[in-house]
């Protein structure tokens, strides 16, 4: 599977590797867009059953701020592992665990949010936007 990250965004797009459980480092284009590819042994989960790999999301922090957001392999929330697999599939940087639901550190990380270690794990938070209110000329 190749799993694509971006902004707030994935994509998946069907995986055309050899199967035989290796990882591809991926590329970073002048987007700031990753992608990330994991190939998965086959055969593994039994002659008549499948399993679907576990996914999650992963932000790269620097600062203090979040610069990029990708799909990577589930790595039991674990801040340390996730960052030593990103690190390893050459993606330096610290990365920490975001929650696509938001049931972990208060919402899903969006590029540009803020991320300040607290001590249930950390927290994101988003930017504030300023409102402009624009008057209809009269006419």
């Amino acid at each position: 599977m190749y799993c694509v990250g971006g902004g707030n965004g994935t994509e998946n797009i069907p995986n055309t590797g050899n199967g035989k459980g290796t990882q591809d480092p991926g590329t970073i284009g002048n987007s700031g867009i990753a992608i990330v590819r994991v190939k998965v042994a086959s055969g593994s989960f039994g002659p008549k059953t499948r399993s679907a790999v576990r996914t999650a999301h992963a932000a790269r922090v620097e600062n203090g701020v979040v610069r990029q957001v990708i799909v990577i392999p589930h790595l039991d929330d674990d801040d340390q592992k996730i960052t030593a697999y990103c690190n390893r599939i050459g993606l330096p940087g610290t990365w920490v665990d975001t929650s696509y639901t938001g049931s972990r550190r208060g919402q899903y990380a969006g590029v540009g949010d803020t991320f300040t270690m607290t001590r249930s794990g950390g927290e994101f938070v988003s930017p504030e936007i300023e409102t402009v209110e624009i008057e209809e000329p009269n006419v």
